[in-house]
């Protein structure tokens, strides 16, 4: 367990307590994440490459953005990537 996780439970006094503390901060986590899936879903539609942008620069900003969604959870094929 990394300090982070051990902070928010070390004044727990039962495991049951520390667990429910636990479940609780995982909930929060998961709406941060659909909210931030959100975000990146709609950066993704609205990509375009600009006027003194390399096709290399543009390719890697949207690797980056559709890795930024899978680690969300989202999935994305490989023909949507490309017709991007």
């Amino acid at each position: 367990m990394d300090a982070a996780h051990f902070e928010k439970i070390a004044s727990a006094a039962t495991a049951k307590e520390a667990w429910d503390t636990l479940e609780k901060s995982r909930a929060g986590g998961d709406k941060l994440k659909k909210a931030r899936l959100q975000t990146l879903r709609r950066q993704f539609e609205l990509l375009q490459m600009r006027n003194l942008e390399t096709i290399s620069e543009y390719f890697t900003k949207v690797l980056s953005l559709t890795s930024s969604m899978k680690r969300c959870g989202y999935k994305i094929s490989d023909l949507k990537i490309i017709e991007r």
